[in-house]
């Protein structure tokens, strides 16, 4: 019964560690392709068509030159509220039909969110995926290795278990709101994260896998 106990404690230290790897490549390369701006700058356009009838191109062929060099990435869901909105459309066009405009947003907004939301769901997938394939991770293989080896139980039913809580507990602490543009000092943290994660899970996967 200890055996399997441990072999447990083992195997969920491994697979938590894979987890924070995915988790935090999946940030570092969020990071690097904004999507949450790209599906807000979508949101906006599908609800200045709604208002004016016009596509986006033509509304700013006739817009402020500030609407036409808007900065996307530097924008959240506090840009998407009713008074803004408002004005923001009527700059574009006079005659936009700006009614009912709290309900729309809500409607919008959580378009936004679901959208970045699975998108980031589907390159974690997709990290997952490549990281046990180029990594040549084999959960039964590793599993078969803990139960079998003692020693090699212990080490990471123990150790190497107290190391991946802490770093998960870490990683936990410095959490950023996912839907803001990281600082410089965010993302270097989350490279040295990235690599640390990185050599930590090899030697462990290495080690289960002898």
């Amino acid at each position: 019964m200890l055996s399997l106990i441990e072999t447990l404690t083992g195997f969920a230290a491994i697979m938590l560690m894979l987890s924070l790897l995915v988790k935090t490549l999946t940030s570092v390369i969020k990071n690097q392709w904004d999507y949450y701006s790209d599906n807000l700058r979508h949101e906006v356009q599908r609800l200045a068509f709604e208002v004016t009838g016009k596509a986006w191109n033509t509304l700013l062929q006739n817009a402020p030159e500030w609407a036409k060099n808007i900065s996307w990435e530097r924008l959240g869901d506090e840009f998407l509220t009713p008074a803004y909105m408002s004005w923001f459309l009527k700059q574009l066009d006079q005659n936009a039909r700006v009614f009912d405009l709290e309900s729309r947003l809500k409607i919008h907004v959580a378009n936004v969110k679901y959208t970045f939301e699975m998108r980031m769901k589907n390159l974690a997938l997709a990290v997952g995926l490549a990281l046990c394939l180029l990594g040549n991770i084999n959960a039964f293989t590793i599993w078969k290795s803990l139960y079998t080896d003692q020693q090699l139980r212990a080490t990471f039913s123990t150790s190497y278990a107290e190391k991946a809580a802490a770093l998960a507990n870490a990683q936990a602490t410095q959490a950023t709101d996912p839907n803001k543009k990281p600082t410089q000092e965010e993302l270097d943290a989350q490279i040295k994260s990235l690599s640390k994660l990185r050599s930590t899970f090899l030697f462990m996967n290495s080690l289960a896998r002898c």
